[in-house]
Formats: structure tokens, sequence, C-alpha cells
């Protein structure tokens, strides 16, 4: 996201935080084809290789993939699509 003032809406500690978990590392073993654009398709690959939890995203493409309640099944994994601000109402909650 080029130009997007992203230390605006996140605190440090919480950029701190997400940085973390986002720097874990996968190779996807698993090739899902679900996206008109094959970039994120990769993405997919790799998330569900992880068994992430949450996609925080502002792409209209992925987001386009949630059910009502913002949520994709990839075979046996569940995994929450988030826009950035949904995101942080989770993180409230949780705190």
């Amino acid at each position: 996201m080029t130009g997007f003032p992203i230390g605006l809406i996140f605190p440090e500690p919480t950029l701190s935080w997400i940085n973390f978990r986002v720097s874990l590392k996968a190779t996807p073993k698993e090739k899902f084809r679900l996206c008109r654009d094959p970039t994120d398709d990769e993405f997919l690959n790799v998330v569900y290789e992880a068994k992430a939890n949450c996609i925080i995203t502002l792409n209209k493409d992925l987001l386009n993939l949630w059910n009502e309640a913002k949520k994709l099944k990839l075979k046996e994994h569940v995994i929450k699509i988030l826009w950035p601000e949904e995101f942080l109402k989770e993180l409230n909650k949780q705190a």
C-alpha cells in the first residue's frame, strides 16, 4: 500500500504485534484457485499453509471471497477476512 499512512491508524505496539505475526514463513503445499488475480491465490496458499486465522486487507478481490460471517473456508481451515477497521474492533473486543 504505497503512501498509506498506516502509522496514523495503528499505534506502534500494534504494528510490532502485527509484524511479529506476519513475519512467520510458510511454504505452501496446497494450490487454491479462487481469485481472478493469481497473486491473490498465492497469498491464500500461504495463509492456508500457515493456518492463519485472519487476513487484514483492503483488497476487494479477497474481501469478495468471504461469506456473510466474513469468513472463508479453505478445506477444513476457516479464515476471517477483515477490513483494517474491523480488525481493530476485533482487537478491542479481546483487550
